[in-house]
């Protein structure tokens, strides 16, 4: 499967606006009408990076905890190279 930049950018923008401590935030494949395979290839990816904590595996997809430092970093990032374009 292909990285897909604007499929990271909409999680990380979601894990922020759902940001609850010790609340996990579960994905399925209704919360981005895209294939939970490629939701849960993204988060494993973004984990990978280091830009979000996880709380292990339920059923098989990857729990979020919330964004690290580094995630947060990146997505700032990410919209202000979108801003100057």
């Amino acid at each position: 499967m292909k990285r897909d930049m604007a499929v990271i950018r909409c999680l990380l923008e979601y894990i922020e606006a759902h940001d609850k401590m010790f609340q996990p935030i579960h994905f399925d494949d209704d919360t981005f009408r895209l294939p939970a395979e490629r939701v849960q290839y993204h988060l494993r990816l973004i984990e990978d990076a280091g830009f979000v904590r996880t709380k292990g595996t339920r059923q098989g997809y990857l729990v979020v905890e919330e964004l690290t430092w580094s995630g947060h970093e990146y997505l700032a990032q990410l919209r202000a190279t979108a801003a100057s374009s």
